[in-house]
């Protein structure tokens, strides 16, 4: 069979942006049995290779924005658009905060973005840095930087544990590493088959589930570092993974166009959602009714977690739609889409609140 991987062109729209969203398209060459391990990780491993040349090749030109969040009591919410980070009020939709790559460093830009539950500006980036070869995790107290962590490839994903005393970076180096960000030492590396796409520390700071390239969802047990269960949900490339607010489920979307939901304890599947494009994105409201899912299409779709997982509303953007997050309140969710826009919707309603255009500050004439 041959697979025409829609993950090369997510890659791509990741490095250059919408231009070549429906230009690149990495093509893999081989049969690929769901059942023979050997297959798909072979297949992860060429496809990593090409990914790897394609991201030397590029260059700093990245102006697409892949990550929306919001700070912990709801004051904030952060976006980046490859080459800065900004940070506005949620309320007013005024800019409060911008970090440049004149800041950061020329050569960076940013592909991961999350807030600590701590209040205020905490908060983690990471990515690529193409002038200094060597790629990055840093970490934000207050907007100001306090640490650097060097890496050996793409940070794809970071997430901070409840408490904010840990932070997870995982990326093209294949491993999910935890830092202190106290002492900024490293606690524990956690080896993985490929690059890692997506981590997530489960509310109650027990466990730690991460996927990507090598199609499997791994949960581990934090107290330990031992690894609780690996699961294929589909057999493909993983790009999300979310635990329930009461950390009782945990989910994973994939290139397959499914999302599937698990009971974090035991690890029995308990449902498997549809879509018409690849997984790009999810988020469970802190109230625990909502389950939102974003996918290629530009849909997000908003499942109510107690009643079946029924689709209760589907929100359309303009474009693929690789970031969701739900409020502190679950009031409103906050929508990144490949058109470039950070839209802001009421949940109940399916209004939209606010629209605001995400341009680079290097575009807008602003350091």
């Amino acid at each position: 069979m041959r697979i025409a991987t829609r993950a090369g062109r997510r890659r791509a729209a990741r490095l250059r942006g919408p231009a070549l969203q429906e230009g690149i398209l990495y093509t893999v060459l081989g049969f690929l049995d769901e059942r023979d391990d050997a297959s798909v990780a072979r297949i992860c491993k060429d496809y990593a290779a090409l990914r790897r040349a394609f991201v030397l090749r590029c260059g700093c030109d990245c102006k697409q924005l892949w990550n929306v969040c919001y700070s912990s009591d709801g004051r904030y919410v952060a976006t980046d658009a490859g080459r800065d980070i900004s940070v506005y009020d949620s309320t007013t939709g005024q800019l409060c905060y911008r970090q440049t790559n004149y800041d950061m460093g020329t050569g960076r830009e940013v592909r991961a973005l999350a807030f600590s539950d701590e209040p205020g500006l905490t908060f983690a980036a990471g990515g690529i840095d193409h002038e200094g070869n060597v790629d990055f995790c840093t970490l934000y107290v207050d907007g100001a930087l306090r640490h650097t962590w060097q890496r050996e490839g793409v940070v794809w994903a970071v997430a901070f544990a409840p408490g904010g005393a840990t932070l997870a970076a995982g990326g093209q180096d294949e491993k999910v590493t935890l830092y202190d960000t106290t002492t900024y030492e490293v606690r524990k590396e956690l080896f993985r088959d490929g690059e890692v796409n997506a981590v997530a520390f489960s509310p109650d700071g027990q466990l730690l589930a991460c996927g990507g390239d090598d199609a499997l969802l791994a949960v581990y047990d934090l107290a330990t570092g031992a690894t609780m269960r690996w699961e294929r949900p589909g057999g493909n490339l993983i790009f999300t993974v979310k635990f329930s607010p009461d950390s009782s489920m945990v989910v994973a979307g994939n290139r397959f166009m499914m999302l599937a939901v698990y009971d974090a304890a035991t690890g029995a599947r308990l449902r498997t959602l549809h879509f018409g494009g690849s997984v790009e994105s999810s988020d469970f409201s802190r109230c625990g009714r909502w389950l939102a899912v974003g996918d290629f299409t530009g849909a997000v779709t908003l499942f109510d977690v107690r009643d079946r997982f029924i689709c209760r509303r589907v929100l359309r953007r303009g474009g693929a739609v690789p970031t969701v997050a739900f409020s502190p309140d679950s009031a409103t969710i906050a929508i990144g889409s490949w058109d470039n826009t950070v839209s802001l919707y009421d949940v109940e309603t399916g209004e939209l609140r606010r629209r605001r255009e995400r341009r680079s500050a290097i575009d807008a004439g602003r350091k």
